[in-house]
């Protein structure tokens, strides 16, 4: 819910202080490396056939774990 549906959630997180920025988006980088992580996203965003919203989340989780080199 904190990131489905919520476009902000990427700029409030390149606006955060640099030491929450890094946090945040290392943790994002941490879980994206789990395939069961990845593998249970789906039954987290709605029914199956909602396949764009799974799509959108998942594009918002790599965008935020490419700040963890910022």
């Amino acid at each position: 819910a904190v990131i489905d549906g919520r476009e902000e959630i990427i700029a409030e997180i390149e606006n955060a202080a640099k030491d929450v920025r890094h946090y945040i988006a290392s943790k994002v980088k941490e879980w994206l490396k789990n395939d069961r992580f990845v593998d249970a996203l789906p039954g987290h965003v709605g029914s199956a056939s909602d396949r764009s919203r799974f799509g959108s989340m998942l594009t918002r989780l790599r965008k935020i774990s490419s700040l963890a080199d910022n």
